[in-house]
Order: structure tokens, then sequence, then C-alpha cells
């Protein structure tokens, strides 16, 4: 006859080792993926660390970049470190080296931003500076990515406050000083404009500037009609209004004030210099066709006219100096 009762205490016996079998399984499972997650969690702790000691004080009025300078390059001595010791790292389970490599990916992330803002912060070429502002936030948008989607993972790390205060203050002090760069050229970029304008204006007196005397004697002595001279004027008096017209355009940056004092007293002189000349040389006609000139009429008739030239040639000398002292 089969004894059940001892049947029964052997199958007990055997199930009781079996699950103690399970449990044991489970308990070094268990044992060893926290072992390994322990050992990831300290690399991704001391990432933490190291990003805390990039720190402002709120007391400060701005960044100190001379300082900031210094930790980072500390910073990122410990970061390529850290990521070589990481490489280094034996796991067995294939889910702890997927969080590895995740780590290790996150490592290379944080050492791009460090560059980032080491770049932009000893950049001396304001053209650049666009570029790698843009880059240094796009590069804190994807650490910031990174950080959550590796804490989501099961690994613990986290931006610690310091460095968010840190990436605040360097936008803060980053924005004002691209704010400066901006101005300064939106400065510069104005006075060369007016250097330009204002130059190719005494560029255009220059071709108006030549001595009337030796045309009018010559005219004289060949007995030819004077009017050939006004129509002369009229063509200087049209070249003479453009640049009216265009002097009116200019616009005026800091430190150009003198330079178009000196454009307006040289266009009052010569709008003085061509009416008077004008008025000189239709007195003569008018002498001629009464058959009453003689050589002291046509001194007469010109003194003041000439008087008025000389002030003019004074004016142009004035701006052209003038411009070269607002240039250098």
């Amino acid at each position: 006859m089969i004894n059940f009762s001892t049947d029964k205490k052997t199958l007990k016996i055997i199930c009781l080792l079996s699950s103690l079998f399970i449990l044991i399984l489970i308990l070094l499972t268990l044992f060893f993926k926290n072992t390994e997650l322990n050992k990831i969690n300290k690399f991704s702790k001391t990432i933490v660390t190291i990003n805390s000691s990039l720190k402002f004080d709120e007391n400060d009025a701005k960044l100190d970049f001379k300082n900031t300078k210094q930790v980072l390059a500390e910073n990122l001595t410990q970061l390529n470190t850290l990521d070589n010791n990481l490489t280094n790292l034996t796991l067995k389970k294939f889910n702890s080296n997927e969080l590895k490599n995740n780590l290790s990916n996150y490592l290379k992330v944080n050492i791009n931003l460090y560059n980032s803002i080491i770049s932009i912060i000893n950049n001396k070429n304001n053209e650049n500076f666009q570029s790698l502002y843009e880059d240094l936030i796009k590069n804190e948008e994807i650490f910031i990515s990174e950080t959550d989607k590796l804490s989501e993972a099961g690994v613990k790390t986290s931006i610690p406050k310091n460095l968010k205060l840190f990436f605040i203050s360097l936008n803060r002090s980053l924005n004002e000083s691209y704010k400066s760069i901006r101005e300064d050229d939106i400065i510069s970029e104005q006075k060369r404009d007016f250097f330009v304008q204002i130059n190719d204006l005494l560029n255009k007196f220059s071709d108006l500037k030549d001595d009337i005397k030796p045309a009018l004697e010559k005219i004289r002595e060949d007995n030819r009609d004077l009017s050939i001279v006004i129509y002369d004027l009229n063509e200087k008096r049209s070249d003479f209004n453009a640049i009216k017209d265009n002097s009116i355009s200019i616009s005026i940056p800091v430190g150009g004030e003198n330079c178009y004092v000196a454009l307006e007293e040289i266009i009052s002189s010569y709008d003085s210099y061509i009416n008077s000349l004008e008025k000189s040389i239709k007195d003569e006609m008018t002498l001629q066709e009464k058959s009453k000139l003689t050589l002291n009429n046509i001194d007469e008739l010109y003194t003041d006219t000439f008087d008025k030239y000389d002030y003019f040639l004074s004016c142009f000398d004035n701006l052209q100096k003038t411009i070269l002292s607002y240039k250098y």
C-alpha cells in the first residue's frame, strides 16, 4: 500500500526547496542589479557634485568671468577623468551596460556644454558672438533634456540648484554683453557711414573749388562773351544743390558734430560765393554793354567775390582737417 503521507511530506519539501531556490535567484539578481546600479549612481553623483561647484553669488552684480573660467577648466578635467573611468567600468548585466552607455553619452553632453561656455567667455571676435551664443543655448537645452531622460531611466542624477542659478546669471551676463557689443557695432557702423557720406561731399566740393580768375582773364583777353561763364556757373550750382540735398539726409553719430558744423559752414560759404560771383559777372556784362568798363571797375566788381572765394577755401581746409580728426 502506498504511503501518501510520506509522499506529501516529500512534495512539500521539494516545493519548499524550489521556492527557496527561486527566492535566492531573485535576491541574487536584485543584489547584482543593485550593486551595478550603485556603481553607476556613484558616477552620476560625482557629476552632480562637479556641476554644483559652478556657483553664482546672488549678491554680485554680474558673473566673475575670470573665476568662472578657472572653475570650468578644473571641472572639465574632472569630467574627462570621470569619462575615462566610466569607460573602464565592467558590468555584467545588459541593462546595466545600457545605463552605463547612457551615462557616458550624458558625460559627453556635459563636457560639450562646458566647452561651449569656455568658448564664448574666451571669444574676442564680436562677429562670432551670435553663433557661439546660439551653440551655448543649444547645448544647455540638450543637457537639461538628457538629465531628465537619464533620471527617468533610473539613474540618480539632477541639475543642482547652483548650476541652475549659474545658467541664469551666465545668460543674463552674456545678453548684456551682446547688447553692448551690438550697440558698439551700431555706433561703429553709423560712424563709418557718416565718414563715407561726408567725405564724399568733401570730394564733390573739391570739384567746385577751381579758381575762376584765370578763365575770366582769358575770356577778356580773347574778347569772348562772358555768358559762357554763366553757363558754367549754372552747372556748378546744380552740383552744389545736389550736395546740399545730400547733406540734409546725413545721420550725425556721436562725435560727428564738429564735422557737420564744418560741413554747414562750407555750404554757407560756397552759397555766398557763387551768388556773389554770378552777380559780379552780370554786372561786368552790363558795364561792357554800356562801354563803361575799365580795369578799376573790374577790380571793384570782384573784390567781395574773391574774398568770399578765399573764405570758401578756408572752410574747405577746415572740413578736410575735421574729417581727418574724426576718422583717426
